[in-house]
Formats: C-alpha cells, structure tokens, sequence
C-alpha cells in the first residue's frame, strides 16, 4: 500500500501517455463520447497527479520531471491530431513545441548544471488552462471561439516562456556554481 500511496501521482502522469493514444483514436474517428470521456480523464488526471503528491507527502524529483514532460507529449500529440483532423492552426502547433522544446532544454541545463528540478509557476498553470479551452474549443468545433481561443493561447503561451526565462535566470543566480 506504502508503494502505490508513494506512486500514485507518477502514475497518474505515466497514464497520460498511455491515454493520448485512445484520444487520437477518438479523435480520427469523429467519436465524441468517447473524445469527451478520454478528454475528462486526461485533464483530471493532470489536476489530482500534483494534488496527490503534495497531499500524500509523495512530491519527487521523477515527478517533477515526468508530470511537465507527460504534459508536454500530450499536448504536442494533441495539437498534431487536431491539425490533422480539426483545422487547428498549424502555427499555434509550431509555437506550441517551439515553446515547450525552450522550455525543456533550459529544464534540463538547469537541472544538469544546477541540481535544481525546475517546477511550474501559476502562470505556466493558467497557460495549460487556456490551452486547455483552446483544445477543447477545436475538438468540439465552437466556431466563434476558434481564432480568439488560439490568439489568447499564443499570447500566454508567451506570457509563460517570459515568465519561466525568467525564473531560469533567477535559478542561475540564486545557485552560483
């Protein structure tokens, strides 16, 4: 039991990988009960991997890293699949690995340089939220939403880089070599 308790959140994270494969099947073949069921559970499981592990006392360095890479993978297989079969912008798919790639190679110098695990900040929260609604606006084709949805997620999308440069920075001067 003292093993799963420990685990749950990096397992809860692993599974998001796993579940973006029924996503894209889902996704291809226009089932919308199904889109919406893999849909919840993806971003559910996003929400209770850090809730988990903070309330069981199971916060972990492979859990820093693996819940931001799992959300990373996800959301760039999504936006590929959403290009492919919901007309999601191919330059918001662009910005959107640009993005995570920066943010992944300045992570993983940190990390090496430092022996400091990076973690998300709230902006970097509220990003994944409005990116979030983006993805959920073209899944489902709310027209009207489409082209606000994805220029307000390109602006954050900026917000949040500014903002985790930012703490990189921080992060280089706080621990000198």
């Amino acid at each position: 039991m003292n093993w799963l308790k420990s685990n749950m959140p990096n397992i809860l994270s692993a599974s998001r990988l796993v579940l973006i494969i029924p996503f894209v099947f889902a996704l291809a073949h226009d089932n919308y009960l199904w889109l919406a069921i893999v849909t919840a559970i993806i971003v559910v499981s996003d929400y209770l991997d850090g809730y988990l592990a903070r309330r069981l006392g199971a916060v972990s360095d492979t859990g820093k890293v693996l819940d931001p890479l799992a959300d990373k993978i996800c959301t760039a297989v999504a936006a590929l699949a959403m290009v492919q079969f919901r007309d999601f912008p191919v330059w918001l798919l662009g910005a959107l690995v640009a993005r995570d790639i920066i943010i992944l190679l300045v992570g993983l110098v940190i990390l090496k340089s430092k022996r400091v695990v990076p973690v998300s900040n709230l902006i970097g929260r509220v990003t994944m939220g409005i990116m979030t609604a983006c993805f959920v606006i073209y899944l489902f084709d709310f027209r009207p939403l489409k082209s606000p949805s994805a220029y307000l997620t390109l602006i954050m999308m900026i917000v949040s880089l500014l903002s985790y440069g930012r703490n990189g920075i921080r992060t280089f001067a706080r621990h000198p070599v």
